[in-house]
C-alpha cells in the first residue's frame, strides 16, 4: 500500500510538539520508573482483545497519530493502517518512522485533519489517543460525529483522554516555566475553548465520567468498555502489591475519583 501525502494548507502546531510537558508530567507523577506505559499497555491490550474477538482486523484509522507509536502497537492486528497528524512536523517524523519500521506498505498517512478523508472510507476500527482534552468542546462534539460516519456498521472506538478525579470537568493550562519546570494552572471553560494555537501552552480537559458518556451518547456511541489508569496515587509498594490499575477498576466509587486517564472502547447506537 502506497504512503499517500497530504499537506494541509492550515498550520496548526501541537504545543507540546517536543514532549517536553508530558515527559514532566510523568516524571512528576509515575509511582515507579515504568508505570506509565505500564498502565497505558494494560488498557490498549484489553482494547485489543475485544477488537478481536469481534474480527475487526481489516482497517484502522489512527487520529492524531503523533509520531506513530500507536499504529506500530496496532499494526500486527490489522491488514491496513491510516494514520492522520495535522502538526506538519510531527507527521514528517511519523512519515520517517513508519519507513524505519518497514511499514510503508501497510500505513497510509495524511497531514491535516480527518474531515480531509475521502467520505468513501470506512473502517473497522477508530484509535483516537490523547486528542479531544486539547481542542475546543464545539470541535470534540463534532469530531465524534464525523467518526461515528466513518466507522463500519459493527466498528469500534477506541477513545484515550484525561481523566477528572471529581463529578465536574476541570480545565487547565499545561505549561514549561521559566525554570525549565512543568506548571499546571486551573482555568475557565471560556478560556480552554477560546484558546489559541499557542506553542509552548497545552490546554487541557479532564472529563468527568458523567460528562464523557454525554459526550459519547451525543455523537452516536454506547460504551462497551471503559479503564481508568495512570493512577498517580500511593507509592510503588502499594502499586506493586495491590495491583492498583485493576483495584480501582473494579471498585465503582474508586473508578470516578482515581486516574488521571480513561480509556473507553464505544459502539455505535
Amino acid at each position: 500500500m502506497p504512503n499517500n501525502k497530504h499537506e494541509n494548507s492550515e498550520s496548526y502546531i501541537y504545543p507540546d510538539g517536543g514532549e517536553a510537558i508530558t515527559i514532566a508530567l510523568i516524571g512528576e507523577t509515575e509511582p515507579y520508573p515504568g508505570y506509565w506505559q505500564a498502565s497505558e499497555d494494560g488498557v490498549l491490550e484489553r482494547g485489543i482483545k475485544i477488537i478481536s474477538k469481534k474480527g475487526l482486523n481489516g482497517s484502522l484509522l489512527d487520529v492524531g497519530c503523533g509520531f506513530g507509536r500507536l499504529l506500530l502497537k496496532f499494526s500486527k492486528y490489522f491488514d491496513s493502517l491510516y494514520g492522520v497528524e495535522p502538526d506538519k512536523e510531527r507527521y514528517e517524523v511519523c512519515k520517517k518512522n513508519i519507513s524505519e519500521w518497514g511499514m510503508e506498505e501497510k500505513v497510509r498517512l495524511f497531514n491535516g485533519t480527518v474531515d480531509m478523508l475521502d467520505d468513501k472510507l470506512r473502517f473497522d476500527v477508530i484509535l483516537c489517543s490523547h486528542v479531544i482534552q486539547h481542542i475546543p468542546e464545539q470541535i470534540s462534539g463534532q469530531l465524534l460525529k464525523t467518526f461515528r460516519k466513518l466507522l463500519k456498521d459493527n466498528g469500534l472506538l477506541i477513545l484515550t483522554t484525561s481523566h477528572s478525579d471529581t463529578n465536574e470537568d476541570i480545565y487547565l493550562k499545561n505549561y514549561i516555566n521559566t525554570e525549565g519546570k512543568r506548571a499546571e494552572a486551573k482555568i475557565s471553560q471560556k478560556e480552554f475553548n477560546s484558546f489559541e494555537n499557542k506553542n509552548g501552552i497545552l490546554p487541557t480537559k479532564m472529563f468527568s465520567w458523567h460528562n464523557l458518556q454525554k459526550l459519547l451518547e451525543a455523537g452516536g456511541f454506547h460504551v462497551i468498555d471503559s479503564r481508568v489508569y495512570h493512577d498517580n496515587r500511593g507509592s510503588r509498594y502499594v502499586h506493586k502489591l495491590f495491583g492498583t490499575d485493576r483495584l480501582i477498576n473494579t471498585l465503582g466509587s474508586l473508578k470516578k475519583t482515581r486516574g488521571r486517564d480513561i480509556c473507553v472502547i464505544a459502539g455505535q447506537d
